[in-house]
């Protein structure tokens, strides 16, 4: 091979190499490709009359994480029944921060009183910070908790740690049992504000 020839080859490989690199070394977004994902997969559920255990189910927005059981179905067997999460003393869910936009949350879930033989109350807090909580209990168990997030609580991370909170609710750390005190019905984290 003459110098010149080999000049050309290994600039060739050099240029091959820069664009090869270049290529490589910008992440795709796939923020895109997972939207659709999930709206396809809700408009299935929709079709399928599974919508309540769609709600239910982790996405790119919500990770149910400690505190929470898997979807349960009243009756059980059939997804398109009533999807329910069991919670306990408390449960933890991540959700995803929009940066500089507010959000809402909407959490809505049922306690069991007569297993609590007492009124407790629910309260939420998001890294810490307090967001809301309902005091009043109905006789019928039902709790409900809408706060609108501002973007400074949430744009100094990409995921925010949400936790629920059920006061009067006590177990020895040895002892603690499989907790099946309420449930979480409804969980909404949207930048849609009502």
């Amino acid at each position: 091979m003459t110098n010149r020839a080999s000049r050309f080859v290994l600039a060739a490989i050099v240029l091959v190499s820069v664009v090869i690199g270049l290529g490589c070394s910008q992440k795709p977004d796939v923020s895109e490709e997972i939207r659709l994902r999930e709206e396809y997969a809700a408009l299935e559920a929709k079709r399928a009359g599974a919508t309540e255990a769609y709600r239910l189910q982790s996405t790119s927005e919500v990770i149910f994480a400690d505190g929470f059981s898997n979807i349960e179905f009243d009756p059980p067997g059939d997804f398109r029944n009533h999807a329910f999460r069991y919670i306990g003393q408390g449960a933890h869910a991540r959700l995803r921060s929009h940066g500089d936009k507010p959000m809402f949350l909407h959490i809505f879930g049922w306690l069991n009183r007569k297993l609590m033989q007492t009124r407790p109350f629910v309260s939420a807090t998001i890294d810490g910070q307090y967001i809301g909580q309902q005091m009043q209990i109905g006789d019928d168990g039902l709790f409900w908790i809408d706060a609108v997030l501002s973007p400074q609580m949430l744009k100094h991370s990409d995921w925010v740690d949400l936790h629920i909170v059920l006061s009067s609710v006590q177990f020895y750390a040895l002892e603690v049992p499989a907790l099946k005190i309420g449930v979480l019905l409804d969980l909404v984290w949207s930048e849609k504000i009502p």
